[in-house]
């Protein structure tokens, strides 16, 4: 199958536009019963690819009107194809308020404006964590059992499918979804589950869909690993941070289809006296590291792991030179916050501004103590200055996918492809589970295996 040329977001966004009302004038056509379709001459796979480039809205809308679109659109194939090659990206993250966290989304070229943040269809108060992989999310939740994961298309499900309740304590996670097989893993970091055959703290474990087992990888690191954190999925491998020494960090590679690990050397030591991030962009892992030297000199650095496992800087940037204005009327100085790196979206790289502690609230308005600033690549300025409401975090990049997770009548997880866009078209489906014993989150829920279950299950 050819591939697409990438292009920026501003083409992009031209392009699925002049798409989507060639497809529109197209289906009118068909529902008049023309004939002559401009795609006749075109194969299948070309057609699948130009489609796959068209979002997800799009899509739900054209499966609509027509049934031979519908056919299309709705195949398991165009599902896989969609999910692999879709050049959608959201950025999801949480938003910590007083009545609970709930779970957002913008799209990830103008995040810059709170009044374009959108609250998943997926809400519930007790999210802790989230993770994304190929368009599904595992969601590290709270009840007052204890903690578990969930697993889910956020975008689509209003309830995701709950795991067991674990019981091992847990310091982070990757979440890993292969789209051809619709299988998934989970790779958990914890220190308090004893292996009974050898009465040792086992610091790795991997919940396998095709199994739905927990279990022990394949294969365990060859260094001493204490914790790993940061975790991030990138392809079909899971990238974390550990510590070497005190003061120093170790970038860390599980392949979760091979269960294979790795040390991937970075191109500067990360130490603690810097603030650092790894993301997805592109299929690709991205570390961000904001630097604070003597003299009040703040660095901004980016690389990008290519697939030869070769870094490339693309970026680096002066940020004290670059211009705080936008702060000036708070009265702040360089030496007065501290930045972190949340997000690297196109030519935007958006900064979470830190007080620190010793102002007092005096000073600064409490509202105004979780802000973000957006810098400019291209200008080589800070452009935005974004002040929340309310304290947000876990940014991660997310490509919606058509597929969803769903329980079985045998109580087997499985992932399906979602067909009918319209979430009320469900409402069938939360008849059958309550009448199934699957209660609103206050209650205890247990499936055939007699694990306990949490959470509302209306998919």
């Amino acid at each position: 199958m050819g591939s697409l040329v990438k292009c920026g977001p501003h083409f992009c966004g031209a392009l699925i536009a002049t798409i989507s009302g060639f497809l529109t004038c197209l289906f009118g056509r068909e529902k008049k019963g023309a004939t002559g379709s401009p795609f006749c001459s075109l194969p299948d796979d070309i057609v699948i690819e130009i489609l796959a480039k068209i979002p997800m809205k799009s899509i739900c809308r054209f499966q609509a009107v027509s049934k031979s679109w519908e056919s299309l659109l709705s195949s398991h194939h165009f599902a896989v194809v969609h999910s692999i090659s879709t050049s959608q990206y959201f950025s999801l993250f949480l938003k910590y308020k007083i009545d609970g966290t709930h779970v957002f989304y913008a799209d990830a070229h103008n995040n810059t404006s709170p009044s374009a943040y959108r609250k998943t269809e997926f809400q519930q108060e007790n999210v802790k964590w989230v993770a994304c992989s190929n368009g599904l999310v595992c969601c590290l939740m709270e009840s007052k059992m204890g903690y578990y994961l969930a697993i889910g298309n956020p975008l689509i499900q209003s309830e995701l499918i709950p795991l067991t309740m674990l019981e091992f304590q847990l310091h982070d996670y990757g979440f890993y979804f292969d789209p051809i097989n619709q299988n998934f893993k989970i790779l958990v970091n914890a220190d308090a589950y004893i292996d009974p055959s050898t009465n040792e703290s086992i610091a790795f474990l991997i919940f396998d869909s095709s199994v739905e087992e927990w279990r022990l990888p394949r294969n365990l690191p060859q260094i001493q690993i204490d914790a790993l954190w940061m975790v991030v999925s990138v392809g079909s491998c899971c990238y974390g941070f550990s510590s070497k020494e005190p003061d120093e960090e170790i970038l860390m590679a599980f392949d979760m289809e091979k269960e294979e690990w790795e040390i991937i050397h970075t191109p500067v030591t990360i130490r603690n006296n810097c603030s650092y991030k790894i993301q997805e962009r592109d299929n690709e892992l991205c570390l961000i590291q904001v630097t604070k030297h003597l003299g009040a000199e703040v660095q901004a650095d980016i690389w990008v792991l290519h697939d030869e496992k070769k870094w490339v800087q693309v970026m680096r940037a002066d940020l004290d030179k670059s211009g705080f204005s936008v702060l000036d009327r708070f009265g702040l100085e360089l030496n007065d916050f501290l930045l972190f790196p949340d997000l690297w979206v196109g030519e935007t790289l958006f900064l979470r501004i830190q007080v620190r502690p010793e102002l007092s609230p005096s000073t600064l308005p409490l509202h105004y103590w979780n802000m973000q600033i957006a810098y400019d690549r291209k200008s080589g300025m800070f452009s935005e200055l974004i002040v929340h409401p309310h304290l947000i975090g876990c940014f991660v990049m997310h490509r919606p996918t058509l597929f969803i997770c769903k329980l079985e009548k045998d109580d087997k997880i499985c992932i399906r492809l979602h067909f009918n866009p319209h979430p009320q078209a469900w409402s069938s489906k939360c008849i059958q589970w309550e009448k199934r014993g699957y209660v609103s989150g206050k209650q205890e829920a247990r499936n055939g295996k007699g694990q306990r279950l949490s959470g509302d299950l209306n998919v």
